[in-house]
């Protein structure tokens, strides 16, 4: 079983739970090619898929192990570190957030045990604008995947064919 959430680096140390963490180097790293985000365009929701440079890259995580009181199974959490968005990402993220994408030579220095929680924290910037990429994608990704109705596939990932999207790689 597993659990995910978002980790404002800003405020990281005030929570007694994830300042734990961060202090006793629970630190992982979430590989990822994208993510999504949604945009209100008139009550409408149209999301958009944000691509980096790489082909895949990390996100900074800590991550948490315990056992459920009740059912005794062990449960393994992981949270994605946040910071503020950079200019491609504000565009579309009504919080103005994004998710910490490591730059590849901080990606084992976010391991590593002998760094201090606040030297980590020195990590959490926005990503470089100049280093990612926008575009809308279908609203297929939105709907929840089923046994007898997969949501899944690589056209979930391409680019819907709108004049905003050609302006984007231009």
């Amino acid at each position: 079983s597993y659990d995910t959430w978002n980790i404002r680096s800003e405020t990281v140390m005030d929570k007694p739970t994830f300042r734990s963490l961060l202090a006793h180097h629970k630190t992982c790293l979430i590989i990822a090619d994208s993510f999504y985000e949604w945009k209100d365009v008139d009550g409408d929701k149209q999301p958009y898929r944000f691509v980096t440079e790489r082909s895949t890259f990390c996100f900074a995580g800590l991550w948490s192990q315990w056992i459920d009181p009740i059912t005794k199974a062990q449960i393994r959490t992981f949270g994605i570190m946040t910071t503020e968005a950079n200019e491609t990402v504000a565009e579309v993220h009504a919080k103005k957030r994004m998710p910490v994408i490591l730059p590849r030579n901080l990606e084992l220095k976010w391991l590593n045990q002998k760094l201090s929680p606040l030297e980590l924290l020195e990590f959490c910037k926005p990503y470089p604008d100049s280093l990612m990429n926008k575009y809308r994608v279908s609203k297929k990704v939105n709907a929840v995947s089923k046994k007898d109705k997969p949501n899944k596939g690589i056209d979930l990932t391409k680019p819907l064919n709108t004049d905003e999207d050609k302006d984007l790689f231009s």
